[in-house]
């Protein structure tokens, strides 16, 4: 079978029909990988936080949660429950799995819970955040923002 570019086999090449293949049982297959990646992660950074609390140190954890892109194509970023057709093969720069990535930063006692927040931010954003709610001085030359007025609810 002919490979897209994430090495995995490409859904919209006639190799699918040739080798018997169901497309679209294989693209549910592929999300539902993904679903159970994300819910194995997630179940392990509750572990994380248990420990922590039962060690006395989850008051004194700046927990950051971030990643580098979103879902993979041919798993959520179809933004479907389940897969009935195929996507279409037009695949947009700005898809959400792309630029809607998990930022989340937890800090007991710190940061308020359950915040939300329209503003795009980046990546680049991260370093200047931690250095600035941990109190530690920002290198003379560093790119991006602190977004740690946004996340204490000051101004700035």
């Amino acid at each position: 079978m002919r490979a897209a570019a994430n090495g995995w086999p490409d859904p919209w090449s006639d190799d699918f029909e040739k080798a018997g293949v169901d497309r679209i049982a294989f693209l549910n297959g592929y999300r539902d990988l993904y679903t159970e990646a994300m819910a194995h992660q997630d179940h392990q950074i509750g572990r994380l936080v248990e420990r922590l609390k039962a060690n006395g140190q989850w008051g004194n954890t700046l927990l950051i949660i971030a990643a580098d892109h979103g879902a993979q194509a041919g798993s959520q970023d179809y933004a479907v429950d389940t897969l009935e057709t195929l996507p279409p093969r037009w695949d947009p720069m700005f898809r959400p799995g792309v630029t809607r990535i998990p930022m989340i930063f937890i800090w007991p006692g710190r940061i308020k819970g359950g915040q939300r927040f329209r503003d795009p931010v980046s990546m680049i954003d991260m370093l200047p955040t931690i250095l600035d709610l941990v109190g530690l001085p920002q290198p003379e030359v560093m790119q991006g923002q602190s977004l740690a007025p946004l996340l204490l609810g000051k101004p700035g």
